[in-house]
């Protein structure tokens, strides 16, 4: 149906937008991987901010599915610039849970509750929590009393 060929294929007239409306195709189909590489060609090509913002969150969804930590952190890293929250909680969660590096997923809570204050109830409150924990966290840790 769609051509992986960057040389002749169809898609090489294809716009940005058109690789985007593919790449969600794909997605849905279940055609995972094939998806994701559509949706990095879309974002070479020109697509409006909040098209090209939606297509990282995917292609980040995409490589924390598949453990692929180094691009999706680069992609949340990214979009925090433009203040998208879910972001941060994403790079808060990769913190503390993977790398146990409980001082940079702190960083990373208390920049999301900054940029959720007054935009979502809900993340506010989740960012609350998790300060709250990550304190108990660095404090057990700073006394030596950290057992995970």
């Amino acid at each position: 149906m769609f051509s992986e060929e960057k040389e002749d294929g169809p898609e090489l007239e294809a716009d940005a937008m058109d690789l985007f409306g593919a790449a969600k195709l794909l997605e849905r189909t279940g055609e995972r991987e094939r998806s994701a590489l559509f949706m990095r060609r879309a974002l070479e090509g020109r697509l409006s901010e909040e098209i090209a913002v939606l297509a990282k969150m995917k292609l980040a969804s995409h490589f924390k599915r598949n453990r692929d930590w180094a691009k999706a952190i680069s992609l949340w890293q990214e979009m925090t610039s433009l203040n998208q929250v879910t972001c941060y909680r994403e790079l808060a969660i990769y913190y503390e849970h993977r790398e146990r590096d409980y001082e940079k997923a702190r960083q990373a809570a208390e920049e999301g509750l900054t940029a959720a204050a007054g935009a979502s109830k809900s993340l506010e409150k989740d960012f609350s929590h998790r300060l709250e924990r990550l304190k108990h966290k660095i404090e057990r840790k700073s006394t030596g009393k950290d057992t995970k």
